[in-house]
């Protein structure tokens, strides 16, 4: 009989967050890959201080009003790549991205993002579409992994399984070792 358990990726080493990044990459690769996969909030990340309780994650979420460097135009809604990345994460990609059912190539400067601020932690986004989202901006889901990192800019999942973009412990750092996300199997 086959275990109908669902496969989840829970930050195995919050004490210890540049570890998570190897950790996550064997978790995927053993599992299938990216495409079996999503994200979903923990309860971790909706707080009575607003998504991802007040930590460095919290003030990406703001706009920014910055110009793309890569080809000088806004940043849509003034949504910097990060700032599209992590509300990517939490609902999704905006309707523009998709067309009958396939990624649509994204704009260097990306998408104006869903900004709506999610009351339970149910929405799984496939990894997939995250990934789609880091491409737009040149990053990935699977750098900034390597045990002597010391931060996570361009991998928004690793920063939300480890709580912060920062892996360094400081006073402003508070949800460092907190995960905000897990991974869990796609139905």
């Amino acid at each position: 009989m086959q275990n109908k358990t669902k496969l989840t990726f829970t930050n195995p080493n919050p004490n210890k967050p540049h570890l998570t990044g190897q950790a996550y990459i064997t978790f995927l690769n053993t599992n299938g890959g990216i495409n079996k996969f999503g994200l979903q909030l923990t309860s971790n990340a909706i707080t009575k201080n607003g998504l991802f309780g007040g930590g460095t994650l919290t003030t990406l979420l703001n706009p920014t009003n910055r110009v793309c460097n890569a080809n000088g135009l806004p940043m849509p809604n003034g949504y910097g790549h990060a700032s599209q990345i992590l509300w990517a994460c939490v609902n999704g990609l905006p309707q523009q991205a998709i067309n009958n059912g396939k990624l649509v190539k994204l704009p260097k400067h990306g998408l104006a993002p869903i900004t709506t601020v999610p009351t339970n932690t149910n929405k799984v986004v496939p990894l997939a579409h995250i990934q789609h989202i880091h491409r737009a901006s040149g990053s990935c889901i699977l750098r900034n992994t390597a045990t002597t990192a010391t931060a996570t800019p361009n991998n928004m999942v690793l920063a939300l399984l480890n709580g912060s973009k920062s892996l360094k412990a400081t006073a402003k750092n508070i949800t460092l070792g907190v995960p905000m996300a897990k991974l869990v199997a796609l139905a």
